[in-house]
Parts: structure tokens; C-alpha cells; sequence
């Protein structure tokens, strides 16, 4: 753990931290030289340094080559760094300049350089002079060991240019800027320049490059920043919406780009780190940016359906999923209605598998706000609202998994409703449900129309163990209803799977179910309701008959 947290430490582009990391080289190196020496003069105990040397021509012109090698190899240094900048700068953008004038390991490495050139200058210009007398040659050593970090130095500063140039660690080092101050002055118009800006640039170079990974690490290098803001910093309320406002929509311009791009994946990764943010939030209860995330999630969701770009759609469906439970069960109502708005919304362009998302994310939504306070108007509005948008998708999507999936979570809905004696809601379930019914037998859709049979007679069932004979009355209603409507379209009471029929004991469409109900009525010794069953029977029988089927 310990050397992870140093790499972490000299890893920080601050001038503490890299001032520390080369006097740490400095002083291993000088340890080993120490130790090196010490253990020279144990084998050659006789060894010493001549210091009455007459003769420094040797050293004179090693240290003349060792500064002339140093200046060679720094403006070298100086002129790949610089041309590694222009690259740099033409590859994202000129804001990027601002990192590398930044980075301390330039300076730290010129200064370095300059001073052992310098000290080995003056040492050259001294040398045989007797000035330094006995210290000479440890003076000496000293320009020789200074020659020998400077270009040790050389490795650690390469390594950090080759990682700068990487675009991931540019956008990484840009995103530091992201702090909460610096977004509030930018919002303020405070500065010439957004601390998100330059990373943006990055990001729509790479759009028009069609390189998603480097529009993947722009916007995590964002959303990174952004997390750290939120859990280090505090924020009072007209802080938080100004910040997350000008934030997210910063991100919902990217995605947006990418779905005008037909960028499939990006606008998805979009979608993704704006979902990240909210649930970093999520513990916090920070009400406005939830809203304001969840709102840039269904716009960049809308545009992508209508441009066919279904990765993106099925994600921000799925994603809504978990958003809506989560804004129902903390009461988070304008979020959740704008979940359902924006959910309707999807539903119409997407293809068949986006539907299914939005389905399921519908059906939770509905039965998680059952089990709220359904008391509340607002909650019993999104409901119905739910409710009409699972009908919508069951009536586009003729499918058998679909509208099975539909009258499972309409069935659920429908019966909580009994249960906690919503009779609004009740309604709009068993009109939906005949509505459906009624449009599955009119198309023909023999299997279709018995997973809605089903459903109502699961209803049907908790409506008698309720009680509740008024619930009982408006199921038995609806199965006859659409009964009727089967009979008069011919429909065989026996429904057909890929050529086979499944046998059925009853002789037509909703006899099966109608007859449970009466057995389950009689229990309860309901003689009104077992004889408006028969006469549903009947009337359906005749109608039958009637039409020769």
C-alpha cells in the first residue's frame, strides 16, 4: 500500500511533488555512491583522493566535454519537448499548450542542467588554480556526480512526455482544473476560459476523427473531476444547480454531437457518465442535479431514436429503469414524471427491443408507485400515465412477449389497485386491458388475447378474495366484452403456435376464465355475480353461434 501511495504522490503534476521526487533521486543516487566509495576503501584501504595533484589536465578536459555533452543534450531535450508540444497542439488543441508550460518537470530539468553547466564552467575556469586546495577533488567528483543525475534525469522526464502526449493523461491533468470554484467563475463569466474547455476541444476533434476512445477518456476525465467536486466540496442549493447545470450540459452537447455524428458508441459512453454522476449524487440527495442529469439523459435518448441509433435508446430506456424506481421511492416527483414523459417519447421511435426496455422500466416504475402513497395525485397521474404508455407500446408491439410483458405489469398494477382500494386506477388497468383485448382479437391474435385473459382473471380472483364486487363486476365485463368481440371475428377458441393448436376444455374465448370466477364466486355464495357470469357466457355463445364459428 505504502509504495503505491508515493507513486501517487510524485505521480501529481504539482511542483512540491516532482521538486520531492527528483531530490529523492538525488539522494539514492547519492547513497549509492556513498555506499559504492565506502565499500572501495575497505578492499583498497590505502585508497585516497590526490590532493596535491600538480597535473589537472584529465579532469580538465573531462569536465570540458562533460559540459559540452550537458548543453548538447538539453537544447536537444528542449527542442523534442517543443516539438512534442506543436503536436500536441495541432493533434486536440492550442489550450493544451497550457499543460506543458505547466508541467514542473521542464523547468526542474532546465534548472538542473543549467546549474551543473555552470558549476562545471566555474570549475573548469578555477582548476589547477589551488584555490580550493585540499577540496579540490571532491569538487571534482561533485561536477562528475551532477553530470551523472542530470542525465539520469533524462529517463523520468522522457516517460512523463511520452505520457502527456497520450491523450487520456492530457485530459486527465486538463480535468484538474475542474474544481467548483473555477466552474462558478466560468458561469459567472469570471474567466476567459471554462476549465472544461480545452478537454471538450479534445473530445470534438476526436468526434469528427470517429476515435471513440478518446472521446471514452475526455468524458471519464470529466465525470472523474466532477465526482471528486461533489464529494469533497459543499454546496448550497443555488451552487449545486448552477454547477450542475452548466456541467451536464456541457455533457449533453457531446452527446448530442455524437448522436447528430451517428456516433452509436459515444453518445452511449455519453449517456453512461451522465448516469455515473447521478448516481455518485444518488447518496447525497442532491434533488436539482438528479433532475437536471436525468434531463440530459432523455434528450440525448429522444434524439437517438429518432436517428435509429438503438444502442444509445435501449441503454437510456434501461437506465431510466433504475432512475424512475429510484425518484419514486425518495419522492422525487418531477423527476419521475419527467422519466415517464421522456420514456413515451423513446418508446415511439424505438425499435423492438428498445420497447421491451422501456416495458420493463414502465412496469416497475407502475408497481413501485403502488406501493407509495397512492393517495397522492401526482403519483395516481404518473400511473395512469404509465399505464397509457404500456397500452401504446402493447398496441404498436403485437408480439406475444410484449404483450405478455405488458399484462403481467398491468395485472400487478391492477390488483395492488384493489388491494389499496384505488378505484381510479382499477379503471384505467381493466380499460387499458379491454382495449387491448378487443384490438388483439380484432387482429386476430388468438395467443395474444389469452395473456390478457389471464391477467384479468388473476384480477378477477383478488378482486372476490377482496371482496370487492364491484371490482368483480367491471373484470367480468371486460372478459365478456372481449369474448364478444372474438366471437364475432371468428376467432377458433383453440389458439394456434406455429401451426399446432393448444386444446383448451372451454368452447370459446373467456368461457375458461368466466367459469374460475363463478367457482370462486360461489364460495362466497354470490349469486349475483355467478348469474351475471352466465349471461356473459351465453351472450357470448350466441354470438358464436350466431356467426358460424
Amino acid at each position: 500500500m505504502l509504495p503505491n501511495k508515493l507513486t501517487d504522490f510524485f505521480d501529481k503534476p504539482a511542483w512540491i511533488n516532482r521538486t520531492l521526487f527528483y531530490a529523492t533521486i538525488f539522494v539514492t543516487i547519492a547513497l549509492i555512491f556513498i555506499i559504492i566509495f565506502g565499500i572501495f576503501n575497505l578492499i583498497f584501504p590505502n585508497f585516497i583522493f590526490p590532493n596535491n595533484a600538480i597535473d589537472y589536465d584529465n579532469e580538465r578536459y573531462l569536465l570540458s566535454a562533460l559540459v559540452q555533452s550537458l548543453a548538447a543534450t538539453i537544447a536537444l531535450v528542449i527542442t523534442l519537448s517543443l516539438v512534442a508540444v506543436q503536436l500536441a497542439a495541432q493533434s486536440y488543441s492550442a489550450r493544451v499548450i497550457d499543460v506543458y508550460k505547466r508541467n514542473p518537470d521542464m523547468w526542474i530539468l532546465l534548472c538542473i542542467y543549467i546549474f551543473t553547466i555552470f558549476y562545471g564552467l566555474g570549475l573548469t575556469k578555477i582548476i589547477g588554480l589551488g584555490i580550493l586546495g585540499n577540496y579540490m577533488e571532491g569538487a571534482i567528483f561533485v561536477a562528475y556526480f551532477m553530470g551523472f543525475f542530470a542525465f539520469l534525469c533524462l529517463v523520468p522526464y522522457v516517460w512523463n512526455i511520452i505520457e502527456l502526449i497520450k491523450p487520456s493523461h492530457l485530459m486527465n491533468l486538463l480535468a484538474m482544473d475542474i474544481t467548483k470554484e473555477n466552474v462558478l467563475k466560468a458561469v459567472n463569466n469570471d474567466t476567459k476560459t471554462s476549465p472544461e474547455v480545452p478537454i471538450i476541444d479534445v473530445i470534438n476533434i476526436a468526434l469528427e476523427r470517429s476515435d471513440p476512445f478518446t472521446v471514452r477518456d475526455g468524458l471519464e476525465a470529466i465525470t472523474n473531476s466532477v465526482k471528486n467536486v461533489f464529494q469533497n466540496e459543499h454546496f448550497k442549493e443555488e451552487e449545486e444547480k448552477l454547477f450542475s447545470k452548466y456541467i451536464l450540459s456541457q455533457l449533453k452537447l457531446i452527446g448530442l454531437q455524437a448522436v447528430s455524428r451517428k456516433n452509436d458508441v459515444s453518445a452511449k459512453n455519453t449517456v453512461k457518465n451522465i448516469c455515473s454522476i447521478f448516481i455518485k449524487t444518488s447518496k447525497m440527495k442532491k434533488e436539482h442535479t438528479h433532475f437536471i442529469a436525468t434531463s440530459c439523459i432523455g434528450e440525448i435518448g429522444i434524439e437517438a431514436s429518432k436517428q435509429e441509433l438503438y444502442v444509445t435508446t435501449t441503454i437510456v430506456a434501461k437506465l431510466f429503469g433504475i432512475i424512475g424506481v429510484y425518484s419514486i421511492e425518495n419522492s422525487f416527483t418531477d423527476i419521475t414524471r419527467l422519466v415517464i414523459k421522456d420514456l413515451a417519447e423513446i418508446a415511439i421511435n424505438g425499435d423492438k427491443i428498445t420497447k421491451s426496455e422501456v416495458t420493463e422500466a414502465m412496469g416497475k416504475m407502475g408497481i413501485k408507485s403502488m406501493e407509495m402513497k397512492i393517495q397522492n395525485p401526482i403519483i395516481r397521474n404518473n400511473v395512469k400515465t404509465i399505464i397509457d404508455t404500456l397500452y401504446e407500446i402493447g398496441i404498436l408491439e403485437e408480439d406475444i412477449w410484449t404483450a405478455s410483458k405488458i399484462s403481467e405489469y398491468l395485472e400487478e398494477i391492477g390488483t395492488k389497485s384493489i388491494i389499496r382500494k384505488s378505484n381510479d386506477i382499477q379503471q384505467v388497468t381493466l380499460d387499458v386491458l379491454l382495449e387491448m383485448g378487443n384490438h388483439y382479437a380484432e387482429n386476430e391474435l388468438e395467443i395474444n388475447i389469452w395473456v390478457v385473459k389471464e391477467a384479468l382473471q388473476k384480477i378477477g380472483l383478488v378482486a372476490i378474495e377482496s371482496e370487492n364486487k364491484e371490482a368483480t363486476k367491471m373484470v367480468i365485463e371486460v372478459l365478456g366484452e372481449i369474448g364478444i368481440t372474438a366471437a364475432k371475428m371468428k376467432l377458433p377458441w383453440e389458439p394456434e403456435v406455429e401451426g399446432k393448436r393448444i386444446k383448451s376444455t372451454s368452447s370459446s374465448i373467456s368461457r375458461r376464465e368466466l367459469e374460475k370466477l363463478s367457482n370462486k364466486s360461489k364460495e362466497n355464495k354470490w349469486e349475483d355475480i355467478t348469474s351475471l357470469i352466465e349471461s356473459k357466457i351465453q351472450e357470448i355463445e350466441k354470438t358464436r353461434n350466431n356467426n358460424g364459428n
